[in-house]
């Protein structure tokens, strides 16, 4: 894996296309690094607010999640004997997170009304909990997270299955 010698890449790239492994590594790591500096919940505060335990749970969960979920996609897909894992794996993902999107989302957005119309019922003259709401939104983002890898795993595999019966007969 190179890291600044692009002229070094490109040859390896001209001599015919990256294997799997090397496909895979770097996929890998720049969903790490993307994930990992764009979702640290202590850089992006717009506002002097203090980070919650809640934030640095979810955070560490979807760094789990996108390192595992992309280990194991990687492995349905074949792992080293797989074939052409990156463009499977961002079309899939592509198609997945439009998909999910619409069908965790949109409820989970009326799932945490409720919720916010279920505090503020139960007291009445306070302000709703910052902190249910705050776990509440946790859980469906580690839970999109967990539901997106696990679909994501599933097509691969498909996919690869089927390469295998193709190559087959």
């Amino acid at each position: 894996m190179y890291f600044w010698r692009i002229e070094l890449l490109k040859r390896e790239m001209r001599q015919g296309p990256l294997g799997q492994r090397a496909a895979f590594a770097y996929v890998l790591a720049t969903l790490l690094l993307y994930t990992s500096t764009s979702a640290m919940p202590i850089l992006w505060n717009a506002e002097p607010v203090a980070v919650s335990a809640t934030d640095w749970v979810s955070y560490a969960l979807m760094i789990v999640f996108v390192g595992g979920g992309t280990y194991a996609a990687y492995r349905a897909n074949g792992g080293q004997t797989g074939s052409d894992f990156a463009s499977r794996y961002f079309a899939l993902t592509w198609v997945l997170f439009i998909r999910l999107s619409v069908l965790v989302f949109v409820p989970a957005f009326f799932l945490l009304f409720g919720v916010m119309v279920a505090i503020a019922f139960l007291q009445p003259e306070g302000d709703p909990s910052d902190m249910v709401l705050d776990w509440s939104i946790a859980v469906v983002i580690v839970a999109f997270e967990a539901v997106y890898y696990w679909c994501l795993v599933h097509h691969l595999k498909q996919v690869a299955t089927s390469d295998l019966g193709a190559s087959s007969q």
